[in-house]
């Protein structure tokens, strides 16, 4: 629910005034816009620009309600970037950082306004999709390796600079009514793995 600015109590400012002295005097609205950004600030991942793991449990948590409330069928990728730690070992963490956020351009380029992404772990990425059966998932989940693979990001290596070979590893699967969310990650995650087991760019769907 979106507060009023004129409905803000005097404790409500008097708290974001405390955090931030030099706000006391503004208007109500200035502080609430600080208060949101601050929000968002503490949910976002600073490398990849994506959700952070925090933001991915609200997410996860808010989408598995909703399809065991029956409002809609979802879908849950887990996403991998290949060979992130020899890309590490080759060009150092600048160039695995660069893969990293490359990747993060690309999924607010490619996914929807109503998906979201974030990071998970250093290399891993979980994308929440709504209103997406199984089949849809598998499509974005190939486009957006696709899309991943093409762009071009710099590294250097023994002092040549050359184009990094990208790719992605994806596990797709469903949200089930009923369950926990933590069983469509465990699901998405054991589809990654079998993902990596078949090479690189794969993507596997784990239906049940």
């Amino acid at each position: 629910m979106t507060q009023n600015p004129e409905d803000l109590s005097p404790e409500l400012v008097e708290l974001f005034a405390t955090k931030a002295p030099h706000a006391r005097d503004e208007d109500p609205r200035s502080l609430l816009e600080w208060a949101r950004e601050l929000r968002e600030a503490a949910l976002t991942d600073e490398l990849s620009g994506l959700v952070n793991r925090r933001g991915l449990y609200a997410a996860l948590e808010a989408e598995q309600n909703a399809v065991s409330a029956g409002q809609r069928a979802s879908a849950l990728l887990v996403v991998d970037i290949d060979h992130h730690r020899e890309i590490a070992r080759s060009y150092g963490p600048a160039g695995a950082d660069e893969v990293v956020a490359a990747f993060g351009d690309v999924a607010r380029g490619f996914l929807r306004a109503m998906d979201v992404s974030g990071r998970w772990d250093p290399a891993r990425f979980l994308v929440v999709l709504p209103h997406c059966p199984l089949d849809g998932a598998e499509s974005v989940a190939i486009r957006l390796g696709r899309e991943f693979a093409r762009l071009l990001v710099a590294g250097t290596r023994d002092g040549v600079e050359e184009h990094i070979a990208l790719s992605l590893s994806v596990g797709a699967t469903r949200f089930f009514p009923g369950q926990e969310a933590s069983a469509a990650v465990a699901r998405a995650k054991a589809g990654v793995d079998r993902a990596h087991a078949l090479g690189v760019g794969q993507v596997v769907t784990t239906p049940r």
